[in-house]
């Protein structure tokens, strides 16, 4: 019960601080902790526990956001890199 609890206490933080989903920080926190190296998306998907899809589909949304930059488009594969701020 009481990480049920932290959980929402830390999702109602990351909201109304700094305007971020738990799953927006889940993947900016994966990014980031790679400095400048790339996630292949299915390996950055697999370490979130989703599927290739979602992730996709997530990071789409967060790029209309302007929460994170466009991909790196590779021929057959796609490479996700931390914002540059």
């Amino acid at each position: 019960m009481r990480r049920r609890q932290l959980e929402a206490r830390l999702a109602r933080e990351l909201s109304s601080g700094a305007g971020l989903s738990m799953q927006e920080y889940d993947v900016l926190s994966a990014l980031t902790g790679v400095g400048d190296q790339r996630w292949r998306a299915k390996d950055l998907a697999t370490h979130l526990l989703w599927s290739p899809s979602r992730l996709s589909h997530h990071v789409d949304r967060m790029q209309r956001r302007e929460r994170t930059n466009t991909p790196r488009r590779l021929p057959g594969r796609t490479r996700y890199g931390r914002r540059a701020d």
